[in-house]
């Protein structure tokens, strides 16, 4: 299955049955984006974050909007792991249930259950995707697709 194929297949499952409020599938795409995207690249989702930056999420890439520079922030061939809310998240669930029982747990979840951390092959630094609010689920899906193809 090809890149866009998921990444509309994911997108679309959670936007029509309205779990998924802040996903734009085929967004418009603005002058400022457009010099940004490659030739021939598909941009297929645009994701509001909480924090106010958007994610451009395409064929390719990701792409870090904070409506003053856009960055790439990864490509999906680049991508060894994704992980939800934190690469040592047992590790810290552990920790927390330790030190303040169950409640620090649930308040954890709660307040990062949006947040992906994502690896790379050749051991760049992690790049970090915050409030990502109900879009967090089929992007972790495809991004976890793409590890196993890739990696295949």
């Amino acid at each position: 299955m090809t890149p866009q194929r998921h990444l509309r297949l994911q997108f679309w499952k959670h936007v029509t049955k309205a779990y998924c409020k802040n996903a734009e599938l085929d967004p418009l795409i603005t002058a400022f984006v457009r010099e940004t995207v490659e030739e021939g690249e598909e941009v297929i989702v645009k994701i509001f974050a909480k924090t106010g930056d958007r994610y451009w999420v395409t064929d390719r890439r990701i792409l870090g909007d904070n409506e003053k520079t856009i960055t790439t922030l990864f490509r999906y061939e680049a991508i060894s792991h994704v992980h939800w809310m934190f690469k040592d998240l047992w590790e810290r669930v552990k920790q927390a249930g330790r030190d303040e029982g169950s409640s620090a747990i649930s308040r954890m979840k709660s307040e990062h259950f949006d947040r992906l951390e994502v690896e790379f092959k050749n051991g760049d630094p992690i790049v970090v995707l915050e409030g990502l609010d109900q879009a967090y689920s089929p992007l972790l899906s495809s991004l976890g697709f793409f590890c196993k193809t890739s990696n295949m």
